[in-house]
């Protein structure tokens, strides 16, 4: 008959007990010289923009809208082809290699892609289309023009 052992191997407690007591020797210090190292950071204009764009979005999220992100790139077509084009192609930014015909300028305004984002879901017979987008615009002004 096999005898019964009064201890028991208990893994997790022998662990646990291992590390408490490595712990407080080892990373309890007595030393009352410590010093704090910090900074403060100063919010400039760009974080008071940053932060007042974040409300607005929230804002725009909690009544149903919703946030869309289009691509910087655009068509060509949106600024050279309509008569009564607002946004003139003189002031367009050129990619020099496009990846494609379509995505050759950069945008100067979000209102193609808005619509673009419109249209796709309208053709995807989503219903009730609330959005609204949050980003850059491009001009060249020539007067601004580097060289390189």
């Amino acid at each position: 008959m096999p005898s019964a052992s009064t201890s028991s191997f208990q893994p997790s407690v022998l662990t646990c007990s291992v590390l408490a007591t490595w712990w407080r020797t080892s990373c309890v210090s007595t030393d009352t010289t410590t010093q704090l190292k910090s900074s403060l950071t100063v919010q400039g204009e760009e974080d008071k923009h940053y932060h007042t764009q974040n409300i607005v979005a929230e804002q725009l999220v909690g009544e149903g809208f919703m946030e869309i992100l289009n691509n910087s790139l655009t068509k060509a077509s949106y600024y050279t082809d309509f008569e009564l084009n607002a946004y003139p192609d003189e002031h367009t930014v050129k990619v020099m290699n496009p990846l494609s015909a379509d995505l050759g300028v950069m945008r100067q305004t979000m209102l193609f892609g808005g619509l673009e984002s419109v249209s796709r879901n309208i053709n995807h017979k989503s219903q009730n289309l609330k959005f609204f987008e949050v980003g850059n615009t491009y001009l060249y002004n020539k007067e601004k023009k580097l060289g390189c």
